[in-house]
């Protein structure tokens, strides 16, 4: 997908990922091709660690939407698998709470503003979230194990969200692993200012792309 590109904080790669599952038997029922690539639960905890060790470097920042471990007893023994020392949770319906002992934070939902970017992150995709019809808002889920992208890209062009679980990052990027966020941005069409590297160049009065007449009201509640 192209050569990623550090945050400006404190360069810093910042990943994406969902519904990994560890330890759940029984999403080898509900997701077939799962099945028939790993054949067993423990193979394909341990690949989604390794891919994830691979890619995801200790200084880097891991943001986990949901349905990350299945058993609380197994919490501990899977972060502590995990190279990466900052991971951020959004609950799914499969987490609980207990497992912010194990991370940096965990959250039902979180407004995460990156790169001047605000990132509405929620475990379920959602049609219409807060600051949707702003450039500088973008949704990320998981939950759908990538079933709906196709019908909302669709019927929902240019939307400015995506499913970051694992199945969609194996589809889209032929691998079992996390997004990075510059991925991300490829996947959903968004560039970065080629003068500040900002995702969006519109908020950075600093910049000489910056759009004079653009009125910045992303941060509005409606």
């Amino acid at each position: 997908m192209g050569e990623a590109v550090y945050s400006d904080r404190a360069l810093t790669l910042i990943w994406f990922s969902a519904d990994w599952h560890i330890k759940h038997n029984g999403i080898l029922k509900h997701m077939p091709l799962r099945a028939t690539v790993f054949g067993d639960v423990d193979i394909m905890s341990a690949h989604f660690v390794a891919e994830c060790n691979r890619v995801v470097k200790p200084n880097d920042e891991l943001r986990i939407i949901g349905d990350w471990i299945w058993g609380t007893k197994w919490y501990g023994h899977y972060r502590a698998k995990l190279n990466v020392r900052k991971i951020h949770v959004i609950g799914g319906n499969h987490d609980s709470r207990s497992l912010h002992k194990h991370v940096s934070s965990y959250k039902e939902i979180d407004y995460a503003k990156i790169d001047g970017v605000r990132f509405h992150l929620l475990h379920y995709p959602m049609l219409s979230w807060r600051g949707r019809e702003k450039p500088k808002s973008i949704h990320l889920y998981g939950h759908s194990h990538t079933r709906s992208e196709d019908f909302l890209n669709l019927h929902f062009p240019g939307r400015r969200a995506m499913d970051v679980g694992i199945d969609n990052a194996f589809k889209l990027l032929g691998e079992w692993r996390p997004f990075s966020l510059d991925e991300i941005l490829m996947i959903l069409k968004i560039d970065r200012c080629p003068t500040c590297n900002k995702i969006d160049p519109r908020h950075d009065k600093t910049c000489p792309n910056f759009i004079v007449n653009y009125k910045d009201d992303s941060e509005s509640t409606h």
